[in-house]
């Protein structure tokens, strides 16, 4: 009789409410961030990469895109690919609202080591993606994939297919071709093959070494739904 009273006055007071009678959190954005870690990314490309996210997550530039929002949150969630067979989750969908949650998140990216290497499958991870957005713990108006690689899908299903169920779904795909002197035509193929949906864009690294820069302006004009 104690205990049902108790429930009853727990039920009442919203933060006693247990997890699977809250209502989900509403956030701005909910971003999967998908890298590439096929063969053609070596240790000290894959670092950068690492890195650079890390980055600019903490950046000032990010960090204002997240407070201009109705919410001043989003939810992000970090894996690396390659093939069918090779998907590392690194960082599980997190919410973030200011500097600490995101200097937790980013450490988590810096703080793991490289988990795979194999061929490139850009539809794998796409389809990882949707998976990933299946399990999404929040409610959101806005859905984006956030791909980048340097170079194009060498096994796997036509790209184009997992792209059109990505996009059928409501998932924007935006993309960060890093261009390097062996993928002359990488930046082309994003924009005809990989990005995709409301707003769709894609933004150049031009080597790794300009990696930093281009995923800190991309995710603050994502993060800001910037035209």
């Amino acid at each position: 009789m104690l205990r049902r009273a108790a429930l009853a006055l727990a039920l009442l007071i919203p933060g006693f409410l247990p997890g699977a009678l809250r209502a989900a959190e509403r956030v701005d954005l909910a971003l999967v961030l998908a890298v590439d870690s096929s063969g053609s990314v070596n240790q000290q490309r894959f670092e950068q990469q690492r890195n650079g996210y890390a980055d600019a997550l903490v950046s000032p530039v990010v960090l204002t895109a997240i407070r201009s929002g109705d919410n001043r949150k989003i939810a992000v969630t970090y894996f690396e690919w390659s093939d069918g067979r090779r998907m590392a989750r690194i960082l599980p969908w997190t919410l973030i609202d200011g500097e600490a949650t995101a200097k937790a998140a980013a450490k988590i990216i810096r703080d793991h080591r490289r988990q795979l290497v194999g061929d490139t499958c850009i539809a794998c991870a796409i389809d990882e993606a949707m998976k990933q957005f299946e399990q999404l713990p929040f409610l959101t108006d806005r859905k984006v994939l956030d791909v980048s690689g340097d170079g194009e899908s060498n096994v796997g299903e036509s790209i184009d297919t997992a792209r059109e169920r990505a996009l059928a779904a409501d998932i924007t795909i935006n993309g960060l071709p890093i261009q390097t002197y062996y993928e002359p035509g990488l930046v082309r193929y994003y924009e005809e093959r990989v990005i995709g949906g409301p707003g769709a864009f894609l933004i150049v690294a031009r080597g790794f070494d300009d990696f930093a820069r281009a995923i800190a302006a991309k995710l603050a004009r994502e993060i800001a739904a910037l035209p």
